[in-house]
């Protein structure tokens, strides 16, 4: 359904997926409070740092503020996964990633920061990872090559 047709019903039934910015969703509009990741219409904000929503986008899940035992997912500035096929494009995803333009070695969006929310789905500084400024290229970082520990001899 289109987001200002999202009934209360809907809300006591359904897990939302919702596109866009408050400006533009009136449901987003009415959650928006409600989510740890602060969506506005000039982008995101996570503990203090703003993204842009035009070099920027986010996907996330969340309960929903307005019925906890449904979720909520939101899909808000650029789009993600759009070099990865239809039935993997959200492979192992995490509870949030904010990318950016570009995409990394795999096809999938630039990560800049992502993580898991905590057991109480706050945000918590050690489930989230961030992207370096010095950040390795991950197709350039060679494994050490492994040497297998001698048998022991009988």
């Amino acid at each position: 359904r289109r987001h200002s047709r999202v009934t209360d019903a809907d809300v006591t039934q359904s897990n939302l997926i919702l596109y866009g910015k408050p400006s533009h969703n009136a449901k987003l509009k009415e959650i928006a409070g409600g989510l740890p990741i602060k969506v506005t219409g000039q982008g995101f904000e996570l503990q203090g740092k703003k993204y842009s929503s035009k070099t920027h986008g986010l996907v996330m899940v969340y309960p929903n503020p307005q019925n906890p035992a449904r979720y909520v997912v939101i899909r808000s500035g650029l789009p993600y996964g759009e070099l990865l096929s239809a039935n993997h494009k959200y492979d192992l995803l995490p509870d949030f990633v904010i990318f950016r333009n570009g995409t990394d070695y795999d096809d999938t969006d630039r990560a800049v920061v992502a993580g898991f929310f905590d057991e109480n789905w706050q945000v918590a500084e050690r489930l989230i990872w961030r992207r370096g400024t010095d950040a390795p290229d991950p197709r350039r970082v060679k494994p050490e090559p492994f040497e297998a520990p001698p048998l022991p001899e009988n």
